[in-house]
């Protein structure tokens, strides 16, 4: 791994965990601790970290929008934070895991609802929870914001801040500003062609199931393919239901074998893990013939073929909405939009991505080039 990747790695690490240590970081990149030291020598110079005793963490400025001010006073009563999620999936359960703990280590006492995928519901949920006297707000909305804009109005009218969760918007969306901390999936899926493409693979298909984290999906999947020089009109099937997936899987199939599909990503994990059954009933070996990668990682390891998987960090982003919402209730501004946040994901490499077959080394220096 030359330098530039490993500097990669060493910063997606201490951003993920705000520290890394020289030992660890040795063994995930394969190099010898003066090799890391050298390199955290070289990103401390450029001010993307600092160093400390046996490793590296975060440059004080970056720490100091991360460190939550003191807990607002709550005259009489222990502050409370409502939180509304779509879904009690596992990719949820984390999330709300990390606002937990972020709560409980300040003494906050946070009160969950699950809405289900409906948008009645949540807003019912809110008022159950002003009912209640929440004092501040953690909203994850049961759609995205491109199809939610108009309905949105009446959380700007809310008496008490809001800070979404695990949802972001583009500029051009028409919605009153909002604050948010998500993942970054359309990054998260440029990590992953990445990955991809370092295998050699460049015939790579899409399918992506119909979800609010789908639309990134693909805006991340078309930059790939623009900016690393990939095989454009490879078979995508996006926005299906799960049902329908699994009802037209084996067209797909079809269709990339005659498309001369290599490699393809696949969302959520369940739909990643179907491709891979259904792949090795044809015959087809994975990942020899066809390497595999899921995108949320909430059970692909588990697949017979452990799946290499796009982890969002979904923990950071539960703990950091609430730290994030506690300084927006500490500092009394909950009129004013300050924060779009976005964590980045990283891939869990496993047993179902491999070289391409059909590389050659022209090939394989070509692509290194355009990463």
């Amino acid at each position: 791994m030359d330098a530039s990747r490993r500097h990669h790695a060493i910063l997606m690490a201490v951003r993920r965990a705000g520290s890394v240590r020289v030992a660890e970081l040795a063994a995930q990149l394969g190099v010898s601790p003066i090799t890391v030291r050298r390199d955290l020598a070289e990103l401390e110079c450029r001010g993307d970290l600092s160093r400390v005793h046996g490793g590296a963490v975060l440059p004080s400025a970056v720490r100091d929008t991360l460190v939550t001010p003191s807990v607002p006073r709550v005259v009489g009563r222990r502050p409370t934070i409502g939180m509304v999620i779509p879904a009690a999936s596992q990719y949820f359960r984390e999330i709300v895991e990390g606002a937990r703990r972020a709560a409980h280590a300040r003494d906050i006492k946070l009160v969950l609802a699950v809405s289900d995928y409906n948008l009645d519901d949540d807003r019912s949920h809110v008022r159950r929870l002003l009912e209640a006297k929440v004092d501040g707000l953690l909203l994850t909305p049961s759609e995205p914001f491109s199809r939610l804009a108009p309905a949105l109005d009446w959380i700007t009218e809310l008496p008490i801040p809001v800070l979404f969760v695990e949802r972001s918007h583009e500029p051009a969306v028409n919605l009153h500003p909002v604050e948010y901390v998500s993942s970054d999936h359309q990054h998260g899926t440029i990590q992953a062609m990445r990955h991809l493409v370092e295998l050699g693979h460049r015939d790579i298909a899409l399918v992506t199931c119909q979800s609010p984290t789908s639309g990134w999906i693909t805006r991340g999947y078309d930059a790939a393919v623009a900016a690393m020089g990939l095989a454009t009109g490879m078979p995508r099937h996006e926005n299906h239901t799960q049902a329908e997936i699994a009802q037209r899987l084996d067209g797909f199939l079809d269709g990339f074998a005659r498309s001369g599909v290599t490699a393809v990503l696949a969302h959520p994990d369940d739909i990643a893990i179907q491709v891979l059954q259904r792949a090795r009933r044809r015959g087809l070996v994975v990942p020899d013939d066809l390497s595999v990668i899921a995108y949320d990682d909430e059970f692909a390891g588990l697949a017979d073929i452990p799946l290499t998987a796009v982890a969002p960090p979904r923990e950071n982003v539960g703990r950091l909405a609430v730290e994030f919402l506690l300084r927006k209730l500490h500092s009394g501004r909950s009129d004013r939009a300050e924060l779009h946040l976005q964590l980045l994901p990283h891939v869990v490499v496993r047993a179902s991505t491999a070289a391409s077959r059909h590389v050659t080394a022209e090939d394989h220096t070509s692509a290194e080039t355009r990463l």
